[in-house]
């Protein structure tokens, strides 16, 4: 039987995986280990070998205990074959991606301390397929991954406010797809609430704030909401204010503020708004 599953093991082909032969493997060499009172870890690392290539490839159920030995692999695995998909030309390689993070997210426990990571990992790879393919349902999907990751993670998460800012992305690529308003009141909360949750000296405020000003600009024109354009205007201030003088994007962040003291220039009409609009724009010009 030994050296049955030995032939099993030397014959895996990741490209045409045989999970039943590796679930057949996988579960004689962790009752090995049992029966051999845990004193060979080689019987439990060929056990966790092939069962979480198992849980990759195969929509089999498994059982919950199992899945607490493997998951770190299977997480290994599917990373492996999201970063192989990037750049490539083989459709295939993002959809057993795409389907790997599928079967992991739905087999993590719930009480899993990682269990937040696997939708955003859905995530990625969804939207990855999406700019392969167009297909609106990835995307979709997508974003429904994106507010599971917000919804698990505890409020002491430390990467809770990663899974913010990549739900405000998501939403806004589908904005961008199809000028939907309502991905406008999912986006700007998101990044709202990011903002409140990012260290004062993170290195991606600058980016949030940006994204921010855009969202709550396009939201403004939308429904001429005069906080909105407040608030896109404060944004577009505190990323000029956080981007030093010789950074290549100072300019960018000056233009933008420029555009929306012009539109609060353009709707107030006071002289006030009018003269920080004009410096705001020579700013601009002198940083060019």
């Amino acid at each position: 039987m030994l050296e049955h599953a030995r032939r099993l093991v030397a014959s895996h082909n990741d490209q045409h995986p045989d999970t039943e032969a590796l679930l057949a493997v996988g579960a004689f060499h962790s009752f090995r280990f049992v029966a051999l009172g845990g004193e060979d870890p080689g019987e439990m690392e060929t056990s966790i070998w092939a069962l979480a290539r198992c849980l990759v490839d195969d929509d089999a159920p498994m059982q919950e205990r199992l899945v607490s030995y493997v998951l770190a692999e299977a997480v290994d695995l599917a990373t492996g074959m999201l970063q192989r998909s990037v750049g490539s030309n083989d459709p295939s390689l993002i959809d057993q991606a795409v389907d790997a993070w599928r079967r992991i997210e739905a087999a993590t426990p719930a009480d899993h301390p990682d269990r937040a990571m696997m939708p955003t990992n859905l995530r990625v790879a969804l939207v990855l397929r999406f700019v392969k393919t167009r297909d609106m349902a990835d995307l979709e999907e997508a974003i429904a991954a994106a507010k599971r990751a917000v919804e698990i993670a505890p409020a002491d998460d430390p990467d809770r406010v990663g899974y913010l800012l990549y739900l405000g992305e998501a939403v806004d690529i589908r904005f961008g797809e199809t000028g939907e308003p309502s991905d406008l009141e999912d986006a700007i909360p998101a990044w709202e609430q990011a903002l409140r949750e990012l260290p004062a000296d993170h290195p991606d405020r600058v980016t949030l704030l940006s994204k921010l000003g855009f969202a709550l600009l396009n939201r403004f024109g939308r429904d001429e909401m005069p906080e909105d354009l407040e608030k896109a205007t404060d944004a577009w201030s505190q990323a000029v204010q956080l981007t030093p003088a010789d950074h290549p994007h100072r300019a960018m962040h000056l233009s933008n503020l420029s555009v929306a003291l012009q539109a609060r220039a353009d709707l107030t009409g006071t002289p006030a708004d009018r003269e920080e609009a004009r410096i705001t724009e020579d700013r601009k010009e002198k940083d060019l």
